[in-house]
């Protein structure tokens, strides 16, 4: 039998399969439960698809369905050995009720007229004090905005009812114009696009805006040394990948294999400015519900990158280019980039 060293044994517990040469030498009789009596000697990739077998990272974490039902992979490679833990995220069953929410999105949206009430104030005033302060002020809300929303995606995903509505979008100049939105608001890091020709794909615009914000969100707030991120669109065939890439301080192998459910999990006293941890979790919702998956790797010291997949077969069969092209959001963006803003980006001359 190949010997597992312990360490790697317990990134997860069961169930276990491993794999040589692209396909499965070993499964315990929980990954059999699951796979199969029959599944040692199948491919990889007829098990777990290309997103597993065709991955080049010698360990990384991803969110793809497995006989039917998705399963978050923690995989690590040694030598020719690749040893893969499979858990499903059974996450609460409530996280907050609809009238919870309501009541919390009109008192969000009462601060907001005050908040921009005052800095007009404060502006007819020249008072640079209180200009900050409502400033200040504005960003706040924009943060509990961000975390409603990102809570509202996370509940309808848990009860299966997420609202998704479908159109024709244009990825290659909706993710080029994002970004140059994005640019402008963080100019101390660097942006690099690669977004090749016109992909259009059916697809909710408003959920792949989230989706990509929460991923560039993640990089500008955790990736500690940032210079530079790098987005890129990939197309594969039967779906597309939206591919962020941060050139930050990585992510330690005992954090990795529970990124996409951090929200669940305590923190201690560091991690109270970074968030409650439901980007990753939002990310994963919309890539599953647009028939897609999600692969995480990241390498302590060299960088984090996250790869998003979007279906090519849902909705209509022939797609027709959009009527409208994609128009930059700024109160979108805002509110998706809320945490890694500075105060300025919530004056006067962006809020229009």
């Amino acid at each position: 039998m190949i010997q597992i060293p312990s360490d790697i044994l317990t990134l997860s517990g069961e169930p276990t399969v491993l794999c040589r040469f692209g396909k499965l030498i070993f499964a315990n009789r929980s990954a059999e439960d699951i796979l199969g009596k029959d599944c040692v000697g199948k491919s990889v990739k007829a098990l777990f698809g290309t997103v597993i077998s065709d991955a080049q990272a010698s360990s990384f974490v991803a969110d793809v369905p497995v006989m039917d039902r998705h399963y978050i992979l923690r995989v690590a490679r040694i030598g020719d050995v690749q040893a893969i833990f499979f858990s499903h995220d059974e996450a609460p069953a409530v996280l907050m009720n609809d009238a919870f929410i309501c009541s919390m999105r009109n008192s969000l949206m009462n601060i907001g007229i005050v908040a921009d009430k005052g800095r007009l104030k404060a502006d007819q005033l020249a008072d640079r004090t209180l200009s900050v302060c409502f400033a200040s002020l504005t960003k706040n809300h924009y943060i509990m905005m961000r975390l409603l929303s990102n809570i509202s995606i996370v509940k309808g995903i848990l009860e299966k009812n997420l609202p998704v509505t479908l159109s024709a979008v244009e990825l290659s100049g909706f993710l080029a114009d994002l970004v140059d939105t994005i640019s402008m608001l963080r100019p101390d890091v660097q942006f690099h696009v690669s977004a090749g020709e016109k992909i259009i794909v059916d697809a909710d615009s408003a959920m792949l805006e989230i989706l990509v914000l929460n991923l560039l969100s993640n990089c500008l707030v955790h990736a500690r040394g940032l210079s530079r991120i790098s987005l890129s669109l990939i197309d594969s065939g039967d779906s597309v990948v939206i591919s962020v890439c941060d050139d930050g301080c990585g992510i330690k192998a005992d954090e990795l294999h529970s990124v996409f459910s951090r929200y669940r999990f305590g923190f201690d006293i560091s991690h109270l400015g970074k968030g409650p941890g439901l980007g990753l979790t939002v990310v994963r919702g919309i890539a599953e519900y647009h028939g897609g998956t999600l692969l995480l790797e990241s390498r302590e010291g060299s960088g984090t990158t996250v790869r998003a997949s979007i279906s090519k077969r849902l909705g209509t069969q022939h797609l027709r280019e959009p009527q409208v092209p994609y128009a930059d959001n700024m109160k979108s963006v805002l509110i998706g980039l809320s945490d890694c803003l500075p105060e300025a980006c919530f004056a006067d001359k962006y809020m229009d």
